[in-house]
């Protein structure tokens, strides 16, 4: 086994194009309201932290690219922003697909839509 690509922000799922480039929805835990104390609440909390979860969601799909067919992703960019707006998630990307027509389809389980963008 070897790495493909690294300094991901919580890669929920992956998709290959036709083409051999690869597209990740990186997302982290849903957002929550804000939550009245509890011992449960603050243990689960410390617990989120310490397994990355505490973090802001990158919320977006990112392009990873092979160039020289190692094996390895030479390139990474963001390929599909605008799920936050002004640090308030607007969405949130955890999944993929192209569709017959050529355009992405998200699944956003914050708006609880299927976004559909269409190529360009």
């Amino acid at each position: 086994m070897t790495e493909f690509a690294a300094e991901l922000d919580h890669p929920r799922r992956i998709y290959q194009l036709p083409n051999g480039d690869v597209l990740v929805a990186e997302s982290n835990k849903p957002p929550r309201g804000k939550q009245s104390f509890s011992i449960t609440n603050f243990v689960a909390k410390r617990i989120m932290t310490r397994a990355g979860a505490g973090t802001a969601s990158a919320n977006r799909i990112t392009l990873l690219r092979d160039t020289d067919g190692d094996g390895v992703a030479e390139t990474k960019s963001a390929f599909l922003t605008g799920f936050l707006v002004d640090e308030k998630a607007r969405g949130r990307p955890v999944s993929v697909l192209l569709d017959q027509r050529g355009g992405l389809l998200v699944a956003d389980d914050v708006g609880n839509r299927i976004w559909r963008v269409a190529p360009k």
